[in-house]
Order: C-alpha cells, then sequence, then structure tokens
C-alpha cells in the first residue's frame, strides 16, 4: 500500500505493487528524488494535519440544541475554519499545553518529553505513508490531553497558592543506583516472558488453526437453494444478468426502516441510508462486506449472526435481495424472473 502512495494517481491501490518484482525501499527513493517538492508537500501536509488533529479534539464551543434533538455532529461537514471565539479558545489550549511542556521539562527533564517525542515521530511516520486524520490521529491525540491536564493542574496549584493554600512539596529522598546481574536473573521470568508472547501471537495462532469459511462455489450455493424448493433454472437465468449474483456469508446488523427512514448521518453505511421505501437493511460478510435491502413491508426476524445465502441485484454499492436463506427457512422480496434492470435506488 506504501508503494502506491508514491504515485501522482492510483494511491492506495496495492494491484500497483509485485512482491516478486517491485521494491517498496526503491520506489520510495526513487519518488522522492524524481519529485521532492511534490513529497516534501504531502509529508508535511499530512505532518501537519495530525497535529492539528489532535489539537482540536479538545472541545469547542458549539450549539447544544437539547437532549431530544438530532446530534450536531458539526465537523462531518466543517469547512476548515473556526469562530472568533473558537480562535480564542485555541490560544487558550495552546498556552496551557506550552504550561504543560515547561512543567513536564522542569520537573522530569528529557523523560517529560517523551510523549511529545512519540507523538511527533508518529505524525512524521503519518507523513511519509501518505496518511492522516480519523483514526489514524487517535493513537497520538492523549498526548495533547496529557500536556494539556499538566498545565491545567499547575494552574490550579498557582490559583492555590494565590489563595493561601501551600503547596506539598515531594519528598525528597535518595536512590541507591546499582548494577543489575545475570545472577539475579530468575528462570521462572522465561514463563512470565512466554506468557506474554503466547497471549500476544494469539489472533495469528487462531487463523492459522481455524478452517476457511464461506468457501463454496457457485454451484454448491445453488444446489442448496435447489434444495430448499427452488428451481435452478430460473436461479441460473436469474444469474446469468450483468448485475446479478449470489453471497454467502454471515448476516449483522438487521434493521427495519419505514419509508423515509434510516440513518441520517453524512456518510452512513450504504444499507442504512434513507430510503423512500420500507426495507430490512443488513450486512453480510465473508472476505468482504456487503451492503443488502430487503425490500419488505413486514418485519421479519432476520436473525442476527446467523449464516445466509443471498440471492441479490447490485445497485451501485448496495445489493438488493430477492432471495434470502438461512437454511432451513426462506425470504424472497420479488420473483426471481424479475429483471435486475427494474431496481431503483430511491
Amino acid at each position: 500500500m506504501i508503494y502506491s502512495q508514491y504515485s501522482f494517481t492510483g494511491n492506495l491501490d496495492i494491484n500497483q505493487f509485485n512482491p516478486e518484482t517491485d521494491s517498496v525501499r526503491e520506489r520510495i527513493i526513487s519518488f522522492t528524488l524524481e519529485n521532492p517538492t511534490f513529497v516534501a508537500n504531502f509529508i508535511t501536509s499530512h505532518f501537519l494535519n495530525t497535529e492539528i488533529g489532535g489539537l482540536l479534539a479538545l472541545p469547542l464551543i458549539k450549539p447544544f440544541n437539547g437532549l431530544q434533538e438530532p446530534v450536531n455532529l458539526y465537523w462531518m461537514e466543517w469547512n476548515g475554519s473556526l469562530e472568533w471565539y473558537n480562535l480564542i479558545l485555541i490560544l487558550i489550549y495552546l498556552s496551557i499545553i506550552a504550561i504543560g511542556f515547561g512543567i513536564a521539562w522542569k520537573k522530569l527533564g528529557w523523560l517529560g518529553l517523551i510523549p511529545l517525542a512519540f507523538n511527533l515521530g508518529y505524525a512524521m511516520s503519518n507523513g511519509i505513508a501518505r496518511f492522516s486524520s480519523w483514526r489514524y490521529n487517535l493513537p497520538v491525540d492523549w498526548v495533547f490531553y496529557f500536556y494539556f491536564a499538566i498545565g491545567l493542574i499547575e494552574l490550579f496549584s498557582i490559583v492555590a497558592n494565590l489563595f493561601g493554600k501551600k503547596l506539598i512539596e515531594p519528598n525528597k529522598k535518595s536512590f541507591e543506583i546499582k548494577n543489575i546481574s545475570l545472577r539475579e536473573f530468575r528462570p521462572q521470568y522465561i514463563f512470565i516472558v512466554l506468557a506474554f508472547m503466547f497471549i500476544g501471537s494469539t489472533p495469528w495462532l487462531a487463523k492459522g488453526i481455524a478452517e476457511p469459511r464461506y468457501t463454496a462455489s457457485q454451484n454448491d450455493l445453488i444446489a442448496q437453494l435447489e434444495s430448499n424448493g427452488y428451481n435452478r433454472v430460473e436461479i441460473e437465468s436469474f444469474l446469468s444478468q450483468p448485475n446479478a449474483l449470489i453471497i454467502e456469508g454471515r448476516l449483522l446488523y438487521p434493521r427495519f426502516y419505514r419509508r423515509t427512514e434510516g440513518l441520517s448521518s453524512t456518510n452512513p453505511w450504504p444499507a442504512y441510508a434513507v430510503k423512500d421505501f420500507a426495507r430490512l437493511s443488513f450486512l453480510v460478510i465473508n472476505e468482504n462486506r456487503y451492503d443488502v435491502i430487503f425490500p419488505t413491508r413486514e418485519i421479519y426476524n432476520f436473525q442476527q449472526g446467523a449464516d445466509v445465502i443471498v440471492l441479490a441485484c447490485q445497485f451501485d454499492n448496495v445489493f438488493y435481495a430477492r432471495v434470502v436463506n438461512f437454511g432451513n427457512q426462506n425470504f424472497q422480496s420479488a420473483p426471481l424472473t424479475d429483471d435486475c434492470s427494474l431496481i431503483t435506488d430511491n
């Protein structure tokens, strides 16, 4: 993926990279030497985006219309500018964070700046990888909280001191420094280390132990539907359409929506977006994710986490289910003879 980031087009296109013939290191070096200004620009942009995103994790002043009103997700449609009062608030935040830096340096020296070094290193790695914002900010946005909290505590201490509260000085004790020798190492420590290594490796172990699922061929899936009363010829005729397919996977998050209902957030999953008809919306996952809609005015009990076979028509990034098979129970939204081209996404 990093390989595709060092190009003018086709970013995140993993098909550009051939592990047998291509080298990520050589691609990064050659592209950087050929286009130093372009590379410096996107590294700087993503670096600053990570830092600004971390700072803006601190709360801003925004309207609250009450508990009964829709949530105002102002950051989803933010145009990048701040109101004057929020600009003042940001300056206050920066001042408090600066105090936090100073106190951390005064009390702990270089040790107090380790979180800052981690933050800057991570932000730089984001820039080099050409990623930033949203979930990519989460590993380091706590650094802003950390120094902000230190600065805020120091301000509270100053205010308390002004009102006559005596500050408690830390009890300074001398510590004896001694060298660590191998004689002090105990064999049982090895078992503790191995235990942590085993816990950390469980995802890879589970992947190796677990058998692959949802690997049935199209003919196998058709045979299963045929055993549940469907006509093979009708199924094959339905699947002969260019935008028709058969899916096997696990059904997740079924929800029933009436006409004009749905999730009205800025970027909902396509299956749950507002539509002009009643439907059951859900996801089907195997090695991929499918946003599926089952048009119906009735509320059916689509079991969460059940394994299903779905015959569907694809319209853009939504799959309109014609048949949903739960093994011993079938649900059908329309005859298989109806053409997929009759579907409209409204």
